[in-house]
């Protein structure tokens, strides 16, 4: 907040002296009492003399608008300004005035106030607002001085509000003064208009602090005062002698107005007993408030780490950043800015500001910086064709923007990308030599299809979904050498992760599959996507390994067409489905260590029956029946890659504790 001193002084002297509210005239009103009307505009053809009168007005002098001939005038006989606005302000007009008709006059006279809101500094008066009506006559002024009367006390048009406060509709306030009636004479005009202290404000008018009270208590001066501004601050000051320049007064110390504006104020007693004192506004508010905070940050190490903070109250204010409890030597503003970071800079972070009366300390946040991301190595089906090694020793990027994530995925360059947040990312291409890290269990994308189509590829502690546009949360299209581990997929229109169009030496391992919401069409993943799609033959080669098909999954766990599918060491638990695995065209796979735990039908024919083979090993069958519509063809193939399963009787413990976006 910047320093606000009020134009005049707040001075209170032992005898005490009392101040109220002020407020700014827009209008240029000149002197009217030596007949400076400029900053008015007449009306150049209008049958009516403007001049002034110095024997007449508040306190002295006023601006005359005199009928220069009989007969009915109408409207167009104005004094008026245009002065500049803020629409939706509001401004309040005031001015006092008298008019009649002169000595030998007879008929009737008004005078009318116009009041509009236009978009140029040259419009002219058009709405009328306030009328005050005379009629009759002669009506000789009196010696004695006039009856003026208040613009505010004599509305008669429905516009005009009784306060005389109006809001502006435009950039500028046309105001501007008519006389007109119907009369003749024969004096010196039909009629006149006295006009003075015209003021337009804005309303309501700024609170000008006041003293209400001085008093003694011991050896102290006691000042209290209502009207500041609520929860501000103040500088108080004293001086022996009124006329001295304010910046020669004695400061005795700076202090804040109450939330209700009032203060209350002790210093020492004045030896001078003519001492004044004076209050000086400083700020609209007092003590340090915080606006925004500072965000946690999760940062690749050599990257840069910022934070920042916003903050109100009475200036200077005054920063300082804690790093784990300690000062950060030179960090003495609102941000924080901290370049190649490591290890060392990872921990808790705030500030605290202070003024001169008093300090306050910004929440706690905590910087991450990630300094070896623990890139997954890659087993099963993924480990052939050259292997999946995803961005490899690229340097690690944070995103936690959805179009930071786009721009580091959707092209070919080798990249570690590690996903601060849950981030809405919609549907979006990844593109080859990627490794997609969740900083930590809250991390995910949702909102759209993650499309894989480029090649080597790895994904690790992800959540993923709801997809939210009918389509699958994952779509491995085409790809090669792709490598999902400890991820969790949930609620799609869909698949949860299709592998389809040709795609090969994929790997999904350790992840959760489950629907919140399911429905008919709830599946976890589709292995070829259709019996006449024979250019899957020789492709189509995955490991499905320790992953847990959960609540919700319908059925697709996986159906195979053409492919060579691994799956071993699996958990399925999903009361409810229709079917775990389907057994498909050509299809080709090795089932074993796996425990199915009360589903139904843990396989189930799929037209894999005339021209597909199915082979299992140590299997559980807890609350289900093990299929018998086609032979055990057990080991059905060899895969090209070692492994060790985990025997069957502890599968469901392991994959419960490892499965999902979980710390391997």
């Amino acid at each position: 907040m910047m320093m606000r001193t009020l134009p005049a002084i707040l001075a209170l002297c032992l005898a005490g002296t009392a101040f109220g509210t002020t407020a700014t005239n827009l209008i240029v009103n000149g002197d009217f009492a030596t007949g400076d009307l400029s900053g008015w505009l007449a009306t150049p053809n209008a049958p009516t003399t403007i001049t002034q009168d110095a024997s007449e007005g508040l306190p002295a002098g006023s601006a005359l608008l005199d009928r220069n001939s009989v007969g009915e005038v109408s409207n167009g006989n104005h004094l008026y300004q245009v002065i500049p606005v803020t629409p939706g302000q509001q401004y309040r007009l005031d001015a006092v005035w008298k008019g009649d008709l002169y000595a030998g006059g007879t008929g009737r006279n008004w005078a009318e106030v116009f009041v509009s809101f236009a978009s140029s500094p040259t419009a002219t008066p058009t709405e009328i607002v306030y009328k005050k009506a005379s009629d009759g006559g002669p009506n000789q002024p009196p010696a004695s001085g006039w009856d003026w009367e208040s613009v505010l006390l004599s509305p008669n048009d429905a516009a005009a509000p009784a306060d005389g406060v109006f809001t502006a509709t435009d950039n500028y306030m046309v105001v501007g003064f008519n006389l007109g009636g119907r009369a003749s004479s024969d004096g010196p005009g039909p009629g006149f208009f006295h006009l003075d202290n015209v003021s337009v404000t804005s309303w309501p008018p700024e609170a000008k602090p006041r003293f209400t009270d001085l008093s003694f208590s011991g050896d102290d001066i006691v000042l209290e005062g209502v009207d500041g501004p609520p929860g501000g601050a103040f500088r108080m000051l004293a001086s022996a002698d009124l006329a001295q320049p304010a910046g020669d007064w004695l400061e005795l110390g700076i202090d804040a107005f109450d939330p209700a504006g009032g203060f209350l104020f002790t210093a020492p007693r004045p030896a001078d007993p003519a001492a004044f004192f004076q209050l000086e506004v400083l700020s609209d508010s007092s003590t340090p408030v915080i606006g925004e905070q500072p965000q946690e940050l999760v940062v690749a190490a050599g990257g840069s780490a910022s934070f920042s903070v916003t903050a109100s109250g009475l200036e200077p204010l005054q920063y300082q950043w804690y790093h784990d409890g300690d000062p950060v030597p030179g960090a003495t503003s609102a941000s924080l800015v901290l370049d190649e970071v490591d290890g060392d800079d990872s921990g808790e972070y705030f500030v605290r500001i202070s003024n001169a009366l008093g300090e306050v300390d910004s929440e706690t946040v905590v910087l991450e910086v990630v300094t070896d991301p623990a890139v997954p190595v890659a087993d099963g089906y993924a480990t052939q064709n050259g292997g999946t090694t995803g961005g490899g020793n690229a340097t690690p990027q944070v995103v936690s923007t959805a179009e930071a994530f786009r721009s580091a995925v959707e092209n070919d360059d080798p990249a570690v990308i590690i996903v601060d947040g849950r981030l809405d990312v919609g549907d979006v291409d990844i593109g080859s030599n990627k490794t997609i890290l969740g900083a930590d269990e809250e991390a995910g994308l949702y909102g759209g299809t993650l499309r894989v189509r480029g090649s080597n590829d790895i994904f690790q502690n992800l959540s993923l979904g709801p997809s939210g546009n009918g389509g699958d949360v994952m779509e491995i299209s085409g790809a090669e050498n792709v490598y999902v581990t400890r991820c969790e997929f949930h609620d799609s229109d869909d698949e949860l992760c299709s592998i389809v169009r040709g795609a090969d030496w994929v790997t999904v391992s350790w992840s959760k599959f489950y629907f919140d919401d399911p429905d008919s069409h709830s599946y976890a993943h589709l292995i070829g996507n259709g019996d006449d799609v024979t250019s899957d033959r020789g492709k189509l080669h995955v490991t499905l390994h320790h992953n847990w098909y959960s609540s919700g999954v319908r059925g697709r766990m996986p159906r195979v067409r053409f492919g060579h599918v691994h799956i071993y060491n699996c958990y399925y638990n999903s009361p409810g489905n229709g079917y775990c695995v389907g057994v498909g065209k050509e299809c080709h796979i090795r089932l074993e260590g796996s425990h199915f735990d009360n589903v139904n039908d843990p396989w189930e024919d799929y037209g894999g029956s005339s021209d597909g083979e199915i082979g299992w090993a140590d299997l559980i069958f807890d609350g289900s029946t093990q299929p018998t519509f086609m032979p055990n063809s057990f080991p059905v193939f060899d895969p090209p890659y070692a492994f060790t399963p985990d025997r069957a009787v502890e599968v469901e413990a392991l994959v419960r504790a490892g499965a999902g976006n979980v710390a391997p």
